[in-house]
């Protein structure tokens, strides 16, 4: 006689506790975000949980600082393609590793410049050069989950106008995100500027405000994006900046930045975001003593948030030290923040600095320093990738189509 299987008391207490969708999502969200990529094979329900909007806004974290940096490889810096993401290395700032191998079968053949990150997300354009600025393919991508957007419209008839594009994506508030555009709309002395929203709302553009001018040149490379709003910085030795908010649709300077040198050195400054603070380091001078400013969230002031001194770094690293020129007008250290990224607490804080030869993280409060990266065929006191930049690596679910 067949004996009919019959489920153990814990396999039915795990049935049932699949088959209640707020309790199963409450398990789920415990999970560490490897495991949560894996679970969406088991079943198609699973998948569909895991991959809803919502619970990829439950699952990101705030504060969710960075766990790495992409930077543009020598490859792509000699053929000047300096944001191609076939092209980048990877900075893990702890055990956090990731491959750009195990995508370049999801993207585009002609490969994809990085534009901008944002709590997760890449904002990308493709990377033909034989291409007019007309023809390029906008999208969106998550390195996380390797998953990448359709095609983002573009807007009517400005892509040659367009000097720059910033993503605003803020998984706490929303899941969907905008795409900031800023096009030159004329001018001859001084520069005319037009600003075009796009919301993954409503697949759409619209034009926000009126044009405004600038008389000086603004590094708008730079854009941050930071409770809501996109930053921009003028050129190293103007204090001028200013943002735009994202939701009011309104434009409005900045205080005036803490500069201490007028002259432009070979190291100018760092502007970035972690955890929902705004940064900027002035690194033009001759000096290896470095003040980390923030800007209060209700924009009245810069305020000094740390003081750092790298001089036992330059002790271990000698390369840094360049005597080189003269030490009114040229940096005699040879370093540039990569990035600043705050901990849960101010002891976990920490920065990320390029030396000639290699990439290491510095914790502010206890003032050691341990290597990320030690890179070849550097020689002398110089960097592999000076003024790379980088882009952040947040891990995040964020969806990037709907």
């Amino acid at each position: 006689m067949e004996i009919p299987f019959q489920f153990s008391p814990m396999a039915k207490s795990a049935e049932m506790v699949a088959s209640i969708p707020d309790l199963l999502s409450e398990i789920l969200l415990r999970l560490p975000i490897k495991s949560l990529l894996r679970f969406k094979l088991v079943s198609k329900r699973w998948f569909s949980l895991i991959s809803d909007p919502r619970f990829c806004q439950l699952f990101d974290p705030f504060p969710n600082p960075a766990v790495g940096l992409f930077l543009p490889s020598s490859a792509a810096v000699h053929s000047g393609e300096e944001h191609h993401l076939h092209h980048h290395e990877f900075i893990p700032f702890g055990s956090e590793q990731y491959s750009i191998e195990c995508i370049k079968d999801h993207l585009p053949a002609s490969g994809v410049r990085i534009l901008h990150s944002c709590n997760g997300l890449m904002l990308c354009c493709s990377n033909n050069s034989t291409v007019t600025n007309d023809d390029l393919e906008y999208f969106l991508f998550n390195p996380t989950t390797n998953k990448y957007s359709s095609i983002i419209p573009k807007p009517d008839e400005i892509s040659k106008r367009i000097r720059g594009m910033y993503l605003a994506f803020d998984p706490v508030n929303s899941f969907h995100y905008k795409i900031v555009s800023l096009l030159l709309v004329g001018g001859n002395q001084e520069s005319h500027f037009q600003i075009k929203v796009y919301s993954s709302d409503t697949n759409s553009w619209l034009t926000q405000g009126h044009p405004f001018t600038t008389s000086t040149a603004a590094n708008f490379d730079k854009g941050v994006y930071c409770n809501s709003a996109i930053h921009w910085m003028f050129a190293a030795g103007n204090d001028e900046s200013f943002y735009y908010h994202v939701h009011d649709h309104t434009l409005k300077q900045m205080p005036s930045l803490p500069l201490t040198y007028s002259r432009q050195c070979k190291r100018d400054y760092y502007l970035g975001e972690s955890c929902g603070h705004l940064q900027f380091i002035d690194m033009r001078g001759p000096r290896v003593k470095l003040a980390v400013y923030e800007l209060r969230t209700d924009y009245s002031e810069w305020f000094a948030k740390y003081q750092v001194d790298l001089s036992h770094v330059v002790a271990e690293n000698p390369a840094m030290a360049s005597l080189r020129g003269s030490p009114m007008f040229w940096c005699c250290f040879v370093f540039e923040v990569l990035a600043v990224v705050r901990g849960g607490d101010d002891g976990d804080s920490f920065l990320v600095l390029q030396i000639p030869g290699k990439v290491v993280r510095y914790n502010i409060v206890r003032k050691i320093f341990q290597d990320l990266m030690e890179f070849e065929g550097v020689v002398g006191s110089s960097l592999k990738y000076p003024k790379a930049g980088g882009f952040q690596y947040i891990r995040s679910l964020g969806c990037v189509s709907f």
